[in-house]
């Protein structure tokens, strides 16, 4: 295979949509490379074929939870593939030691070193923790990177939720690996939202911890191409800052997206209603309590998720 170009993100699989939203933009020899567990649901949601050669493998130790230490890159091979140019958002020394070793040889473009150090030290997330500078969005930075205008993205984006469904239904996802990225009131918008006629269903991963009042049997588990069917069907879809809330944006859904522990306008996608806490962090560093199961207070509260959703063009 010869790729001049690779997009390269071995991370979540929200990254990896955020990544892949460029993709059909750009040159068939361009490529994504990307952890293979997300390749099936990334052909289904771009409609790539099965055969299709742009996308490559990248499993890489350090992204996982299995990692022996966070510089784990042992073992990475080279990629028998010709790639002149590997393009990345990201400012982590980790993906550039593993890029070089998977692609010896070609030009390394990172466009994500101050975020990636803004992220991890509060001095230098200051002004835009102060509002003094913005903060990148990924979508942009993406488009921006690949050489693509982000009107073009956006487009992609209107007409895809022109398809949506009109059927009074809603999906709410309840996904997060963390409880504190969690919303907190799933039993209470779900009971309202039912009150004002929708038919809601609520999904969540195979691993994702329960909210509050929320039973096991009243969650549907799904993934891949059964997750892609049911927000397929849904005239909305609810989630919080998640890789659900990508996928549901990348598949056109009418989304609502909740922010408290996290900046929403790094992460959201072209199109989605946002409803955000005003204590929700303004720079790059989330709170400091992002990677936990501690319960988090001052999450909007279901009224201003329903007012988003009923307002929603």
């Amino acid at each position: 295979m010869t790729a001049r170009r690779v997009l390269f993100e071995p991370w979540s699989l929200g990254d990896v949509i955020i990544a892949a939203s460029v993709l059909p933009h750009l040159s068939h020899d361009v490529a994504l490379a990307c952890n293979s567990r997300w390749h099936p649901l990334v052909r289904s949601a771009l409609e790539l074929p099965l055969d299709s050669s742009r996308l490559m493998p990248a499993d890489l130790p350090y992204t996982t939870r299995q990692r022996v230490g966070r510089f784990d890159t042992k073992g990475i091979a080279p990629h028998p593939f010709d790639v002149q140019e590997v393009l990345s958002i990201r400012g982590d020394p980790r993906d550039f030691m593993a890029a070089r070793r998977l692609f010896p040889g070609a030009r390394i473009r990172m466009a994500g070193w101050f975020p990636f150090l803004a992220r991890r030290f509060r001095l230098l997330d200051f002004p835009f923790a102060s509002g003094w500078l913005p903060v990148r969005n990924r979508y942009r930075a993406w488009a921006e990177l690949a050489g693509i205008p982000f009107n073009t993205v956006e487009k992609t984006f209107l007409i895809q939720r022109g398809r949506a469904p009109r059927s009074r239904s809603i999906v709410i996802h309840i996904g997060a690996q963390w409880q504190s990225r969690q919303y907190p009131w799933v039993a209470e918008l779900r009971d309202t939202l039912s009150r004002h006629s929708y038919q809601v269903k609520l999904l969540s991963g195979p691993n994702d911890p329960l909210p509050p009042e929320i039973a096991a049997k009243d969650v549907a588990t799904t993934i891949d191409e059964s997750l892609i069917t049911v927000l397929k069907k849904a005239e909305f879809v609810f989630t919080n800052d998640s890789s659900p809330m990508h996928l549901a944006a990348l598949l056109g859904c009418r989304c609502v997206a909740v922010g408290r522990i996290s900046n929403l306008e790094e992460w959201i996608p072209p199109g989605v209603r946002r409803v955000t806490s005003p204590l929700s962090p303004k720079g790059y560093r989330p709170a400091n309590s992002y990677l936990s199961d501690c319960r988090v207070e001052g999450w909007p509260k279901p009224e201003e998720v329903i007012t988003a959703i009923e307002d929603f063009k």
